[in-house]
């Protein structure tokens, strides 16, 4: 049964969130100032229909979004989104006396790093992301946010799940862009007989992939993935963490790299791959 609510302000996460006799309540993909119907579930909500919108609601650039779970605001107007995630980070750091910098924007398509969720049915392999809350898969077949290499590549992902596949659940797909192609980590598909492994393989050269591992096993690498941080090519291990946009990583890097520019010696405790340390190796000894 669904009934009418005021979203008062937007959650952690990005729900509006509407104030109730019972205590505040999520409803996810509304904002600040609309008026909506949506059917109640203890805390949460699911949006039926939107009576009054808010001058900043706009049209989503996903066909996918309120589907696929991986977007919550893209029916936010820009600037006013990079508002509100800026003043996510003053709240967090209320009462220490430091300057906050303008938020620096990720520009559409610069994702090079993507999980995608993946499970044989009845109907055939399904390829895409969790929906919103739930353990349920949508199918997707574009992302704005991604790199278009990823995006073109999903029919031949969606390929490759079915010869990787050897589970009647769900598993994960991690394909991340690197300069020697698609690094393609599967996570939790079910061991692989040899004919299986021989056929994927077959695949993944004929697709001119970088890599195919398989819970950090690798099971052919026909070019081994490199990444650049800085001037500097590293072949990344699979399933390597890596900042989700080049850009951004690079303007991260800069910031330290201006903390620390008269720096002689750096010691980088949490240096992963090498993305700052690598960088800032240039200049100091670390």
């Amino acid at each position: 049964m669904s009934a009418r609510f005021s979203i008062r302000k937007l959650g952690a996460q990005g729900d509006g969130i509407a104030e109730t006799e019972t205590g505040d309540l999520f409803i996810p993909f509304t904002l600040p100032g609309e008026t909506v119907t949506a059917a109640r579930e203890r805390d949460r909500a699911m949006l039926m229909a939107v009576l009054e919108a808010s001058p900043l609601r706009i049209d989503p650039a996903c066909r996918h979004f309120t589907e696929c779970g991986g977007c919550a605001l893209q029916h936010f107007e820009a600037e006013a989104y990079r508002q509100w995630k800026r003043e996510k980070v003053v709240h967090a750091l209320k009462g220490i006396d430091c300057e906050i910098g303008a938020l620096v924007a990720c520009a559409p398509q610069t994702r090079r790093r993507v999980v995608l969720a993946a499970r044989r049915t009845d109907t055939g392999m399904l390829l895409g992301f969790h929906r919103h809350l739930s353990p349920e898969i949508v199918a997707i077949s574009e992302c704005p946010i991604s790199l278009p290499e990823i995006v073109a590549s999903l029919d031949r992902l969606k390929a490759l799940a079915i010869l990787v596949c050897a589970t009647t659940k769900s598993f994960r797909m991690a394909v991340t862009v690197t300069g020697s192609g698609l690094d393609v980590a599967v996570y939790e598909s079910g061991k692989l007989g040899e004919n299986q492994r021989r056929v994927a393989s077959n695949f993944v050269m004929a697709q001119g992939f970088a890599r195919l591992s398989i819970d950090d096993e690798i099971i052919i690498e026909p070019k081994k993935p490199v990444v650049m941080f800085g001037s500097v090519a590293v072949a990344v291990p699979p399933g390597a963490f890596l900042q989700a946009t080049e850009a951004a990583e690079q303007a991260m890097a800069d910031i330290v790299g201006g903390h620390l520019k008269r720096a002689k010696k750096v010691a980088d405790l949490f240096a992963g791959c090498g993305s700052f340390a690598l960088r800032l190796a240039a200049k100091s000894e670390v």
